[in-house]
């Protein structure tokens, strides 16, 4: 049995929010499902901005955000990605076999994306919890890909999700990795927010410690997309950049969230989860990746 976390985007008390998580984790499904496939809702027309349409210029305020996104280099190097350990929950195999993996350099997000900067660019702000300089949440895969088109209109860059590799390398710390169990440490307070020190909502990103390449919030606060397509089980040959299976119905999200419990694997730097592209949820976030020029 996969876990089962049911996304209310009902804008409710949050004392009255209703978590439900049963065996391990897997499949996160929304309250209200989609009415299209994931590839459906991926390619159907009308699915992303057309950032090319004529719109008036961004002002000054908006295009200091978006120029000044803090972007952690991170050094290419080859790593053992997933897990073959045994691990608390036994069915959750999803992140097996462990299996060699080849990065080049690549930039990352030091934060996940943040509400501050979702307005700059959008408009208008999804979230159920609000701050500034909370991360955004209650954002598809789908919805990810809106904000990046449109980012990229404005700046002249070219970010994208990470890959799911290239998010557990920085997880792990990459290159200067000590082999701790979660992003930034072997202990759970310290590095992430969930449900035991969260106070039963998202946090402000970047006031936990960060890990050893200075990358805040890759265990705990919120679950981050990838652009990766889920599969039951890795390829156990070794690869090079890999971008994951070409057809799938979910994509993978990682790092656990505030809402999970610490006793669970969710927080650890080689679990994995997924969803349908379409899902939101107040516990459903992104950090940003780009390739060096």
């Amino acid at each position: 049995m996969m876990k089962r976390v049911i996304t209310i985007t009902l804008r409710m008390c949050a004392a009255a929010l209703l978590f439900v998580n049963s065996g391990c984790g897997g499949k996160a499904v929304s309250a209200q499902q989609a009415q299209t496939g994931a590839e459906g809702a991926e390619t159907k027309s009308g699915a992303h901005v057309n950032v090319s349409a004529k719109t008036a210029a961004p002002s000054a305020a908006v295009m200091a955000v978006v120029n000044n996104i803090d972007m952690v280099l991170v050094k290419g190097g080859t790593f053992t990605m997933g897990s073959d350990a045994p691990i608390e929950l036994d069915c959750c195999t999803n992140g097996r076999p462990a299996h060699s993996v080849t990065l080049d350099d690549y930039y990352i997000g030091a934060f996940a994306v943040t509400q501050k900067l979702w307005v700059a660019v959008m408009g208008g702000n999804p979230s159920f919890f609000r701050g500034d300089d909370l991360p955004v949440e209650q954002v598809s895969w789908n919805d990810a890909h809106q904000f990046i088109e449109k980012l990229n209109a404005l700046t002249g860059k070219k970010y994208r999700l990470p890959t799911e590799s290239e998010w557990e390398y920085a997880a792990r710390g990459g290159e200067k990795s000590n082999g701790y169990k979660y992003a930034g440490g072997n202990d759970l307070n310290e590095v992430a927010w969930y449900t035991g020190n969260g106070g039963g909502k998202t946090n402000a990103v970047g006031s936990k410690k960060p890990n050893e390449l200075l990358i805040y919030d890759m265990s705990g606060n919120v679950w981050e997309w990838v652009y990766d397509r889920h599969t039951s089980k890795y390829d156990p040959e070794p690869k090079t950049n890999p971008r994951g299976p070409e057809k799938g119905d979910y994509r993978v999200l990682r790092g656990g969230s505030w809402a999970d419990r610490s006793r669970d694997d969710y927080f650890r730097a080689d679990y994995r989860n997924y969803s349908s592209p379409n899902d939101q949820g107040y516990f459903y976030g992104f950090r940003l990746a780009l390739t060096p020029d």
